[in-house]
């Protein structure tokens, strides 16, 4: 399964780590968490804050707000810190 496309994947070159050739913990650490800030900020992409309530957010599906609640992003979080 994808989860992300061409354009989103952070590492153009990388599809999977071979099994012949382990690579080392901090070479794993740094690409999973290049796919984690892409994952975020698709996830960032598609949700909104609620008209009503500034601490309620919610998916955002086929262009519109849904009745699905989420957290907020990430990056809206470090901006009111």
């Amino acid at each position: 399964m994808l989860f992300l496309d061409e354009a989103q994947k952070p590492v153009d070159y990388f599809s999977k780590f071979e099994e012949t050739d382990l690579p080392s913990n901090s070479d794993v650490l740094i690409v999973l968490s290049q796919y984690l800030n892409c994952l975020e900020k698709i996830r960032s992409d598609n949700v909104v804050q609620s008209d009503y309530d500034d601490n309620v957010w919610y998916w955002r599906v086929g262009g519109k707000q849904s009745t699905i609640r989420t957290s907020p992003p990430k990056s809206f979080l470090i901006k009111i810190k």
